[in-house]
């Protein structure tokens, strides 16, 4: 079933740092690529540190970077030339990269697993290895997809145009591949949960199906279409529609635990980190609610777009790109970070790591001065250890003196050397 499209690079590919100061244009305007490389001395004085700055295998005048994940320890990188570029997200190293399908089709946002790495390009499904990115198998699916997968335990699930949700078998090829029928079309990927498969629809309809089965539970109807990708904390449900409501719903049973209207319609993920969700509306602004209760704690004016949390700072983005820093237990805004020029923010929702890149490959991390192991969220807390919308105040770091801060030596993966100060 291995196509012969699809072609894996065994041997990790470095990046090479003079591609950054090619004449290829790039796709972010006015900007040089030092203008994007965040200093240490300018990290450094707003409590920040720069972990690694790298490049992903791109051709900046053919292609640029379309999606970022993180999961774990690990970002994938898709490129809009079918390019999956597997990196460790501690040092930046290149794992490994991956090209899928034709260059010319469109390639839906990875999906992964401790296994797996999934996603669609054209109308075929590819499942690759996680540890090596060779392929596992692909799959010609049963339409257009309309948006990317979802990948469980066993099955990995493939939305489509025409209201189909398409299951197919990870370990087991010879098995029959399993559908449910969808009220209206599905516009974001499943959520695969360890004892579910959700799925919502344009039409507002949300289904809670049994993974083996792709039977529905039960179905939920929200009054506006469904846009944005849902989260999961066990055994909940968080879903936002454009009715300007987010939900939350118990995945087996159905039980509407709460609901909380952001007064406008909602198209971004809420993220879940700890005891809190973090929702933008469209409008702006950003609102910290309790995860077991739906009541809002803050609201933080004039924010775009959500980056990473550590256990005392929230780092958002705002309308003009620049990089907030807000105080996790009151929303105040407490620093901004001048990052207009780099367009590609991820939401981390995995760790404290802020990552931050530019549209032709470059991608760099940053993390709190003190915080040299990263903060898991995916993970189960310890006994004793407080939640974090309780994080004691520790207030803002002491930041050394200039002439005090060393040149750091780059760390594995820091392929620059450190760039002039333009902060």
């Amino acid at each position: 079933m291995q196509s012969n499209v699809l072609r894996h690079y065994a041997v990790p590919l470095v990046p090479i740092a003079l591609a950054l100061l090619s004449s290829a244009p790039l796709p972010v305007s006015g900007a040089s690529p030092y203008e994007r490389i965040i200093s240490q001395p300018m990290a450094r004085r707003h409590g920040l540190e720069r972990m690694w700055v790298t490049r992903v295998e791109l051709d900046p005048s053919r292609g640029r970077v379309a999606d970022v994940l993180i999961d774990g320890g690990e970002l994938f990188v898709l490129t809009t030339r079918g390019l999956v570029h597997a990196l460790n997200a501690e040092s930046g190293r290149t794992l490994w990269t991956a090209r899928v399908g034709r260059r010319d089709f469109p390639s839906t946002s990875p999906a992964v697993n401790k296994d797996y790495v999934a996603l669609t390009n054209g109308s075929t499904l590819y499942v690759l290895s996680r540890r090596s990115g060779l392929p596992v198998f692909d799959v010609s699916v049963g339409g257009s997809p309309s948006a990317g997968p979802a990948v469980g335990e066993n099955w990995v699930c493939v939305p489509l145009s025409n209201g189909i949700v398409e299951a197919y078998h990870l370990a087991d090829r010879d098995r029959d591949r399993l559908i449910h029928a969808a009220a209206g079309i599905p516009e974001i990927a499943p959520l695969a949960t360890p004892q579910s498969v959700v799925c919502a629809t344009k039409s507002g309809w949300i289904y809670s199906c049994v993974p083996e089965t792709m039977a529905a539970r039960f179905r939920i109807e929200t009054t506006g279409a469904i846009t944005a990708p849902m989260s999961y904390v066990a055994p909940h449900i968080i879903a936002a529609s454009r009715d300007g409501y987010v939900y939350a719903f118990h995945e087996t049973e159905g039980d509407d635990i709460w609901r909380f209207s952001a007064g406008e319609a909602v198209s971004r993920r809420p993220v879940v980190i700890g005891d809190a969700i973090y929702v933008i509306p469209e409008l702006g602004g950003l609102y910290q609610i309790s995860a077991a209760l739906g009541v809002e704690r803050w609201h933080a004016a004039g924010v775009d777009h959500f980056l990473a949390a550590s256990p005392t700072k929230v780092y958002a983005a705002d309308r003009l790109g620049r990089t907030v820093v807000l105080d996790v237990k009151t929303g105040v805004r407490l620093d901004w970070l001048p990052t207009e020029a780099l367009s590609v923010k991820p939401a981390n929702t995995v760790t404290d790591r802020i990552y931050l890149g530019s549209s032709d490959g470059l991608l760099q991390c940053l993390r709190e001065i003190e915080l040299r192991e990263p903060v898991r969220y995916d993970l189960p807390p310890q006994d004793g250890e407080p939640p974090m919308g309780d994080a004691p105040d520790a207030g803002p770091p002491a930041a050394p003196p200039a002439d005090a801060v060393p040149a750091a030596p780059p760390a594995e993966g820091d392929i620059f050397a450190d760039p002039p100060d333009f902060g």
